[in-house]
């Protein structure tokens, strides 16, 4: 059971949603219960230069 769900792991974590819970109780298989998937980081916004000519 663990040598069939580590071969499908790799496309598995290919996922959006993170495996929150992997079941491999069953003789034929797994259930999988998934997370939420992660949200990008925002990187904060430059603020734009203010520039002044002096005369």
């Amino acid at each position: 059971r663990m040598q069939r769900f580590v071969k499908v792991l790799p496309q598995l974590n290919r996922q959006d949603a993170p495996i929150e819970r992997a079941d491999l109780r069953y003789t034929n298989g797994f259930t999988l219960s998934w997370g939420t998937p992660a949200t990008p980081a925002k990187t904060p916004a430059t603020p734009a230069r203010s520039t002044q000519e002096r005369t």
